[in-house]
């Protein structure tokens, strides 16, 4: 048997509600999350955070909206959880976690269900980012210290969010090469950025500091002032080609204007 280990892919954004529908077809459910028994998980996000990656603890205020999501169609609830940053998928010791930038993780140490599950995944893409088909994260100690159930560790989470991170910015680095993609890619790292990457993920003394460790680990920081780089420095770039053409456009105008009143003082004279 393999080791349990956590497996990245990436899934077509836009097809992630049928994405979804595939995991229920698969027998994987929606991992609801209660205050009571993920109180460790509840306490230990900061609200921000926490409502970008367990949307589900909303389900619990009240007793009857848990009971009415489950009795729902499968189309329905993929397309609910279509609308969310986050979805968190379990099927027997197998964990799926997705974003909705297509970014997925499993966590699993069966083989056949990592091909099964990538089945759909973006190769192509894959590669523009050197995310390799093989490549693997192993869970980190600290995430299996406490808990009889790596489900229930909130540090797993918070290192699956840090790598989250570095794959999006990877992401994010290459769409802004594509002079078409430049504007939508801006927004969306501005986004990124105010919903994520300069938020704490915990107020917990230890944890801050294991997410700093990741953070280092990973060279986020290197990678976000890269790109913050990038973009100012393209985005004076495309100003300056605007500008260029604004004002050589103006003059062509111009010209126009200039050899249209000769064309009409000789029609005068003559």
């Amino acid at each position: 048997m393999e080791k349990v280990k956590i497996y990245p892919y990436l899934i077509d954004k836009s097809r992630l509600s049928g994405y979804y529908e595939i995991l229920f077809d698969e027998g994987y459910d929606l991992k609801r999350f209660e205050k009571k028994t993920n109180k460790a998980i509840y306490d230990w996000f900061l609200p921000s955070i926490k409502d970008y990656l367990f949307w589900t603890f909303n389900l619990t205020f009240d007793g009857n909206k848990n009971e009415e999501f489950t009795k729902i169609q499968k189309d329905l609830k993929a397309a609910i959880c279509g609308e969310y940053d986050c979805n968190i998928f379990k099927k027997d010791e197998d964990i799926v976690i997705c974003f909705k930038q297509g970014i997925c993780f499993v966590i699993t140490d069966k083989k056949e269900n990592i091909i099964k599950l990538k089945k759909y995944q973006q190769k192509d893409l894959m590669k523009t980012i050197n995310l390799r088909d093989e490549d693997s994260y192993n869970i980190p100690k600290e995430a299996v210290k406490e808990v009889k159930k790596i489900e229930d560790s909130p540090e797993l989470y918070a290192y699956i969010l840090q790598l989250f991170k570095m794959i999006y910015l990877n992401k994010i680095h290459k769409d802004i090469q594509k002079q078409s993609k430049f504007d939508r890619t801006r927004n969306d790292f501005v986004e990124f950025t105010e919903k994520v990457y300069n938020l704490d993920t915990t107020d917990k003394n230890k944890g801050s500091d294991l997410c700093t460790r990741w953070s280092k680990e990973l060279k986020l920081d290197d990678l976000y002032l890269k790109i913050d780089n990038e973009f100012d420095l393209l985005y004076k770039n495309n100003k300056l080609n605007y500008n260029k053409n604004l004002t050589i456009c103006s003059v062509v105008l111009f010209i126009i204007a200039i050899i249209i009143g000769i064309v009409n003082f000789i029609n005068i004279i003559w």
